[in-house]
Formats: structure tokens, sequence, C-alpha cells
């Protein structure tokens, strides 16, 4: 959580809009005049996907069933969002974000304490490849 969570805030909040009855702010990294952000969004992409791959490893795959199948959701997830920040397209980054949102609330539907799902495992849409 505490490398996740900081990771998938930081790409959720790399590009987006916000539209009043004044104007419309827009905000992405810029193709070429910002590489150093472009950087960040596809680093921060590894960090979700190698997070996913960390819970894989040892007593972390905790019952080898739904733990594995939400960690390799969180691995596809940050590989998606990886190759969206490779193709420096806000367009794709901003959709790739659903999915990368979508993952993170499948496992914490069945790890997250509180949550009122908790114990639940949630069959949620795939938004690539259906």
């Amino acid at each position: 959580m505490s490398i996740v969570d900081p990771a998938a805030d930081v790409l959720w909040d790399s590009v987006g809009t916000i539209s009043s009855e004044e104007r419309v702010v827009e905000w992405y990294p810029k193709t070429h005049e910002a590489y150093e952000e472009w950087a960040a969004v596809r680093n921060l992409a590894v960090t979700i996907m190698e997070s996913g791959n960390l819970l894989t490893i040892g007593e972390r795959a905790g019952d080898n069933g739904a733990r594995m199948e939400l960690s390799r959701g969180m691995i596809e997830a940050g590989a998606a969002a990886f190759a969206d920040a490779e193709s420096e397209d806000p367009d794709a980054v901003f959709a790739v974000g659903e999915e990368v949102y979508l993952e993170c609330d499948r496992c914490h539907g069945l790890y997250w304490i509180d949550d009122k799902d908790r114990g639940r495992i949630r069959d949620t849409p795939k938004s690539r490849g259906n």
C-alpha cells in the first residue's frame, strides 16, 4: 500500500481536465518538452507492475489463488500504463487510469480492512482486449 498507492495517485493525477463555465483547464506531460514528466509516469507504471510481481513471491502470494490472480491483474494494468506512457498519449494514459483503478478496487474488495465488501472478489470488465 505504501508503494502502490502513491504511484497510482501520481499516475491518476498526471493527466486531467476540469471544466467550468469560465474555462477548461487540462494538464498532461507535454510531448518532448517534458521528458522528465513522461519519465515519471513511466517509472510509476513500472512501480505498479513490479509491486504486483512482489506480491507473487513467497508468503506474499498468500493462498496462491485469489491473491495471485489479483497480483497478475496489477502487473497487467501496470504494463498497460507503461505502454500508454511510453506512447506519450495523454488520452491513453487517462483511459488506462480506469484499468489501474479497477484492479486496485478488486484487490481492496478482498483485502482492505473495513471495506464493506471485504472478502468478496468483484468481477470487473477489463478495459483492454474486450
